[in-house]
């Protein structure tokens, strides 16, 4: 009888330290996965964090090429065209159409220059809301009579941040040439509504469109989608070959 009682006894402690080391391992199993999961999530939260430094520069070097872009075609080509067109007006020639015909495109050129160089404007950008800038684009579109452009504003309850409103107008400028240079859209549908905690931005077009599946993302669409990313936004864009092309963008609001 003493013997059994020390078996059974011996066969208790062993389970019990069995299950005692079950449940150690176990919980440093999980402790692992823990871990690991921590530390996938903390290089994709670094890799993210190093992709947004990098493009954050790159956005940088080109609102400085913008700028000094600008600066040279208004200083310098705008001055010279002008001097140009002054200077063809007081030319004695009896071909007055072709004097006109010059004199037009000289005035076209001109125009154009300004233009440019007024998109390319970072002091006008930081002056300007968000409406108005759409609807200057818009307005300048129309009045070129490159495509037809619809502009909505569902609601405006907040002012986006400086540094934001610059990329997301450079993102508007990149959908809106996309529409016009690559897609060949005569309509676009502009749709904007500004929550307070969320930017919401739809551009429609009626363009050439493409197969998602199958098409590969062109610079101007890339750029699109990484602009948005670095203000962790989303970039939705959904397009169907000759049905044309919808870009939906979401961005959170910081307060």
């Amino acid at each position: 009888m003493h013997k059994q009682q020390i078996i059974i006894w011996g066969i208790i402690f062993g389970t019990m330290v069995l299950v005692v080391l079950l449940i150690f391992f176990f919980l440093l199993f999980v402790q692992f996965i823990k871990r690991k999961t921590l530390h996938i999530k903390e290089v994709e939260e670094l890799k993210f964090k190093y992709q947004q430094t990098i493009f954050k520069t790159q956005i940088e070097i080109q609102e400085q090429t913008f700028k000094k872009i600008g600066l040279e075609l208004h200083d310098n080509v705008g001055q010279m065209l002008v001097v140009s067109s002054l200077n063809l007006n007081s030319l004695q020639t009896n071909d007055t159409e072709m004097k006109d015909t010059a004199n037009s495109y000289l005035t076209k050129a001109i125009h154009e220059i300004r233009n440019i160089s007024h998109n390319l404007s970072i002091a006008r950008i930081n002056e300007t809301d968000i409406y108005t800038f759409i609807e200057n684009e818009a307005n300048a579109i129309n009045t070129s009579k490159k495509a037809k452009v619809i502009f909505n504003c569902k609601n405006i309850d907040a002012e986006l941040d400086k540094d934001v409103k610059l990329v997301v107008f450079r993102i508007i400028q990149e959908v809106l040439n996309n529409c016009l240079k690559h897609a060949n859209a005569t309509v676009i549908t502009i749709l904007l509504d500004i929550g307070f905690t969320n930017f919401n931005l739809q551009i429609n077009d009626n363009g050439k469109g493409f197969d998602t599946k199958r098409a590969v993302l062109g610079n101007g669409l890339i750029n699109i989608k990484q602009r948005t990313e670095i203000l962790q936004g989303k970039c939705q864009i959904n397009s169907t070959e000759n049905l044309g092309t919808q870009v939906h963008i979401t961005i959170p609001i910081k307060h």
